[in-house]
């Protein structure tokens, strides 16, 4: 799996609410917070269910999605018929289209759109970063002033593009875990179902 994930579960209030963005997107804008968690486990590149090394068959796969977005911790946000529907691949129409652009979503894209920024901001800060005190030319200093003042005025664009970081989430502890709709771990979560 990535060392970098896209639109991660952060916190129990939803990813509507992590990502206000999602709820923006037509595909997304219909389904309820537990139907957006589904579609992240099941169709996102970079969930955890996705791991290349985990030989999942999509049933299992769903199954798990419906484990980690309706049924965690206890909750049962679904009806059995839902559920089958689910793990046979009868989505919604609203589903599908969700799924369909949850896969577009793509980590590799995004890290060197991050990588890019950042790099630009470091030549923009190596072209303002320039004594300009060592020569009378005023000519060149003109053309700096008019320099500043274009890097200034695109600077806070790509400070907001790096710390809004492409909506990725940097894999930085092995033992941060994506989190289900109640705001536990994948894998208590998983844990705690096998016990019930």
């Amino acid at each position: 799996m990535s060392e970098y994930s896209v639109f991660k579960p952060k916190s129990a209030r939803g990813m509507f609410v992590d990502y206000p963005e999602l709820k923006t997107l037509k595909a997304f804008a219909l389904l309820r917070p537990e139907e957006m968690l589904f579609v992240w486990y099941l169709a996102c590149e970079s969930s955890p269910l996705n791991d290349k090394n985990k030989e999942l068959s999509d049933r299992d796969r769903a199954q798990q999605s419906i484990d980690c977005s309706y049924l965690a911790e206890g909750q049962k946000l679904i009806t059995k018929i839902e559920i089958d529907n689910l793990l046979d691949g009868r989505f919604s129409e609203k589903m599908s289209a969700a799924i369909e652009q949850m896969e577009k979503f793509k980590v590799g894209p995004r890290i060197r759109a991050k990588q890019m920024t950042e790099k630009a901001f470091d030549n923009l800060e190596k072209i303002l970063d320039v004594d300009v005190s060592i020569d009378d030319d005023m000519t060149k200093h003109k053309a700096y002033v008019d320099i500043v003042e274009k890097g200034l005025k695109i600077m806070p664009k790509i400070v907001e593009s790096i710390e809004g970081g492409y909506r990725l989430t940097e894999e930085k502890d092995e033992d941060e875990e994506s989190l289900t709709a109640n705001g536990t771990s994948l894998i208590d979560n998983w844990h705690n179902n096998i016990e019930s």
